[in-house]
């Protein structure tokens, strides 16, 4: 399958070359993605799936190699970085998204964004998912008029909340008591792919910690935790006599079982895109405290759908996690009022928006 794709673009280019290598009409949008089997894969399915359904070519690749006359959408800014040098034919328009970035998180960072600044007169469009991105990428200089605001979605039919009785036969399933409060983490927060033990502190893994620390003392907390590369927080949860349930999901249909064994979903991050945890605990019927970052600030508001604090502050967190917990009312009104929020981020809406996007640009 892989060899054919590749000969297919082979033919494509020299097709091109032997015709003298003329600009022709746009031939489809091909969406390129990340190798890891993570969010920005993911995304790109979604985005597939409705432009399909609007009956425009749309393909995911790996690579832009090869392609020409296409409109290339790089689904991130590593994606974008480690190709426009070399693998950008003049012939593609080009659209870039941005879920989360700033100068100082990594010399690797510094160098990607400092691409996309002075490629900018090469790219039509730039995708911000959050406030956040969009105000960072006009204090770099990015013209207004090629910025985008096109946020994270949430598959809406998958991420449901379950009735009570699946919910209890759940939690029991995973070793989760009746009595606790069940804190859910469902991120990547360890460097590398493999056991995490260094952490990721844009993540904010020491965050969790210090957090259901804190809770500890005074409440029964059982934290639930999936994801790779969680060796950080497992660790300090040993450390720390926490209980904690960890499981690996490789299905991501089997998501919602998580989410619905919480009694809420902590956000402790100090830099995010989404995060998509977000939209699919609001989704799941699910409480959410959250740092300020990524999507949070858009979607939450503060005491009506969810809890904000400021990143890095812990009280704050604690105070918000306790403020649900003790007061039901309250967390029924986070729930409803979630419930509602999240019915204009479904997928099938969100998808829209990019078809409605490609055609602005397949126009110009």
């Amino acid at each position: 399958m892989y060899l054919l794709s590749y000969l297919i673009k082979i033919f494509s280019f020299l097709t091109w070359k032997l015709s003298g290598g003329k600009r022709r009409k746009t031939k489809g949008i091909v969406h390129i993605v990340e190798g890891a089997d993570w969010v920005i894969k993911r995304i790109g399915g979604y985005i597939s799936r409705g432009a399909r359904i609007r009956n425009l070519d749309f393909r995911i690749d790996t690579s832009p190699k090869f392609f020409v006359n296409w409109l290339i959408h790089f689904g991130s800014l590593h994606t974008f970085a480690g190709s426009i040098d070399n693998f950008v034919h003049s012939f593609n328009r080009i659209i870039v998204t941005i879920f989360h970035g700033n100068f100082g998180i990594s010399a690797e960072m510094d160098n990607s964004i400092n691409k996309l600044i002075d490629s900018v007169d090469r790219v039509n469009r730039i995708i911000a998912a959050n406030s956040i991105m969009r105000n960072r990428l006009i204090s770099w200089g990015i013209p207004e008029e090629k910025i985008a605001f096109i946020p994270i979605g949430v598959e809406a039919k998958l991420f449901v909340p379950f009735p009570e009785d699946k919910r209890k036969k759940l939690r029991n399933s995973f070793g989760i008591p009746e009595d606790a409060i069940c804190i859910g983490s469902f991120q990547k927060d360890g460097n590398g792919w493999n056991e995490g033990l260094e952490p990721k502190l844009l993540k904010g893994p020491d965050i969790f910690i210090a957090v259901v620390k804190r809770l500890s003392q005074r409440l029964k907390i059982h934290c639930l935790l999936t994801g790779p590369a969680r060796g950080y927080i497992k660790k300090n949860l040993d450390i720390a006599g926490i209980p904690y349930t960890y499981r690996f999901v490789n299905n991501y249909a089997k998501m919602p079982d998580f989410y619905n064994c919480l009694d809420l979903y902590l956000v402790s991050s100090r830099e995010e895109g989404g995060p998509e945890a977000i939209m699919e605990s609001m989704a799941s019927g699910v409480p959410l405290v959250s740092t300020s970052v990524g999507m949070a600030p858009d979607l939450i508001r503060h005491g009506e759908n969810g809890f904000l604090a400021g990143v890095d502050d812990i009280d704050s967190l604690v105070r918000c996690v306790e403020e649900i917990i003790h007061d039901n009312d309250l967390k029924n009104v986070l729930i409803k009022n979630g419930l509602e929020t999240v019915k204009d981020y479904d997928w099938d809406i969100i998808a829209g928006k990019y078809v409605s996007l490609y055609k602005e640009v397949l126009s110009e």
